[in-house]
């Protein structure tokens, strides 16, 4: 099979087996130049959620137009004057409009790249600002955002009396998606306002990047969340947002509000440039899709980050980027100083978070599980410190992968890996039973290392207790083992007893624990909802779960808290929070609220009344009962002993 990969400017030539599958997408042709104008033409006169253009500024009025740097490729040369024609029209002269370039923590663009980004004439018409965010003169502190994070955001942007936002939208490897309000934080920002949004991106217990900080996510990702917090303190009139094909031309545009427009045109990227799969590949090569996108490591790490995607663990993965201008950053190398494990990277970078630490991390990760070898300008000692392997071709990283390989391995290409994000699907039933084992293992460890320590009853030895419990009573009553499993397994780890409610993250860490381990997302649903309502809390309030997994991991704790083992865990908890063992002054409670039931002081041996001895009526399945009836009866006797040796009068 023959193929050509993008490499800088220039083209590699490829040949592969034929039995090497390609991962890209097939566009259908047309005039692009003529499409193009009537896109953007028809965009701008159908605004999403806004007026249009025209019925907005007035003549006169300072204008500032924010353009995304040299590394956002987005067509602006010819968006630009059909943009600038309509506002001369509406009375905004050339004088009135400056364009400020959103470079974020990134160089200035030269007078070369102005030119390719905006076009010769465009450049010689209209007033041009290079955003520095190091240059403090340059920024007006605006407030904080609700997780304090600094807003300092260009003052020539914040002095204008209109502002229009114009771009690509692409897939964002931590931020979902760029484009949009990312031209304003980071594109706009000072770098104190970019240190402390990026920081986000590292999960505070996990050795990774936050789980919900992943392309295509805006829903719950902590770093887009600060952005459009921090966008509460700037006036956004007008965005023109646009979407670019595999050829570089413009195929939609989405013009209107700030967020509206942004999400519909977030929307068409993920249906155009992601691409489901089945299977991975023991090797991937990829090409970064060539200039811009591999002018430096920064930029070529999206691309490894997608084609990893792709790779089997412990398989090779060959990336062809040119990395013209280096790294791409003044701190990226420092992070591999004396070759850290990952744990020392991840609290190195808690400690001292720097620009980019999160793309360090995020390389370490990769390079832990798979080989990269890439094919660079970077010096061979640089990409060994990285902890890539250099090469000199790709024939060369051939012949290096076969010795890595079985026999018979397989290849995937993918042409344009900054482009394409790769989803790989599959459904719980594909799950091997040992990739469900390896899994299931894991969950025992990260159970252990959080709840080792307990003494409460709530322990690691619990967990193991319920999950055998929960596995007797699914071969008799059905129901999705994987799942059952997965929410025995975890149920305790965020229960109430067990996190500090001062430290919000702790509420999602097994959520976050799952989908670190690249689960189906209906499956961590399922496992969240079951550890969601499964605690008991109080006699008057009701925990009824939807699912039979539901049902039979709550039947399985609650048998765990009756019986003999129910005992020992009353009075270990008791002795733990201080309660005396019994106290005839103090009667039971029939607690109407979780928060009584928590906060309320009592004894152990009320503890009996208040939700041992209720549990029985409140199995759900026919097998938990029959197990349960005895553990019932024993609570009784221990009960009935307790009081006649607390009185005296026990037989001699």
């Amino acid at each position: 099979m023959q193929a050509k990969l993008k490499y800088g400017k220039s083209f590699i030539d490829l040949d592969l087996p034929e039995s090497a599958s390609i991962l890209s997408r097939v566009e259908a042709s047309f005039e692009q130049k003529n499409d193009e104008v009537a896109i953007i033409q028809r965009a701008l006169a159908t605004p999403i959620e806004s007026f249009p253009l025209e019925k907005i500024v007035r003549k006169g009025e300072k204008t500032c137009i924010v353009v995304p740097d040299a590394t956002r490729v987005c067509r602006a040369a010819v968006f630009l004057p059909i943009l600038i024609e309509k506002l001369n029209a509406c009375g905004i002269a050339d004088h009135d409009i400056l364009i400020l370039m959103a470079n974020g923590s990134h160089r200035k663009n030269t007078p070369e790249e102005q030119i390719e980004i905006l076009g010769e004439a465009i450049v010689k018409r209209i007033r041009i600002i290079e955003h520095d965010s190091q240059d403090s003169t340059m920024m007006v502190h605006l407030g904080e955002t609700a997780n304090k994070t600094p807003v300092l955001v260009n003052r020539y942007l914040m002095r204008s009396e209109r502002v229009i936002l114009v771009g690509g939208v692409l897939h964002h490897y931590f931020a979902g998606f760029g484009g949009g309000p990312k031209l304003v934080v980071p594109g706009c920002a000072g770098y104190e306002t970019i240190l402390k949004n990026h920081r986000f991106t590292i999960h505070p217990e996990f050795h990774a990047l936050h789980p919900a900080c992943e392309e295509g996510n805006l829903a719950d990702n902590p770093v887009h969340a600060d952005i459009r917090d921090a966008l509460k303190f700037v006036t956004v009139d007008f965005t023109l947002n646009v979407v670019l094909d595999t050829q570089g031309f413009i195929c939609h545009a989405f013009a209107g509000e700030l967020f509206a427009a942004h999400e519909k045109a977030c929307e068409v990227v993920h249906q155009l440039h992601s691409i489901p799969f089945q299977q991975k590949a023991n090797l991937v090569i990829a090409s970064a899709g060539g200039y811009p996108k591999d002018v430096n490591l920064i930029q070529v790490h999206k691309s490894i980050h997608h084609a990893f995607q792709v790779v089997e663990k412990n398989g090779v993965l060959i990336i062809a980027a040119e990395c013209a201008d280096g790294i791409g950053s003044k701190t990226f190398l420092e992070w591999f100083d004396n070759d850290p494990d990952l744990a020392t990277m991840h609290q190195n970078l808690l400690n001292n978070f720097k620009i980019n630490g999160n793309t360090a991390l995020a390389l370490k990760m990769k390079t832990e599980q798979v080989k990269i070898l890439l094919l660079s300008q970077l010096s061979p000692e640089i990409v060994k410190k990285l902890g890539m392997i250099p090469v000199n071709s790709i024939p060369e990283a051939l012949e290096i992968a076969r010795t890595q390989l079985p026999a018979d391995f397989k290849i995937t290409l993918i042409p344009d890996a900054s482009t394409y994000l790769p989803l790989f699907q599959r459904d719980v039933l594909h799950f091997s039973p040992a990739e469900q084992q390896n899994i299931i293992q894991e969950a025992f460890d990260f159970v252990r290392h959080h709840l080792g320590a307990d003494i409460s009853g709530h322990d690691g030895f619990h967990a193991w207790r319920v999950w055998r419990l929960a596995q007797r009573i699914a071969e008799k009553e059905g129901g999705n083992q994987f799942v059952i499993q997965l929410a025995a397994i975890l149920h305790d780890v965020v229960d109430w007893k067990n996190i500090d409610p001062a430290q919000i993250h702790q509420k999602d860490r097994v959520k976050d624990w799952l989908r670190l381990q690249k689960l189906p997302i209906e499956l961590i649903d399922q496992v969240n909802e079951i550890i969601d309502t499964l605690s008991y809390k109080g006699a008057g309030v009701k925990t009824e779960m939807r699912t039979l997994e539901g049902k039979i991991v709550q039947d399985a704790d609650r048998l765990d808290a009756m019986g003999a083992i129910g005992i020992a865990r009353t009075f270990a908890y008791g002795a733990l929070k201080n309660q005396p063992i019994y106290d005839p002054e103090m009667q039971p409670v029939f607690h109407q609220s979780a928060s009584d039931y928590q906060t309320r002081q009592s004894t152990s041996i009320n503890h009996f009344y208040e939700k041992l001895l209720l549990l029985q009526e409140r199995l759900n399945t026919a097998t938990a009962q029959k197990i349960g009836d005895q553990r019932h009866q024993f609570l009784e006797k221990f009960l009935n002993r307790f009081k006649a040796e607390w009185e005296g009068v026990d037989e001699e």
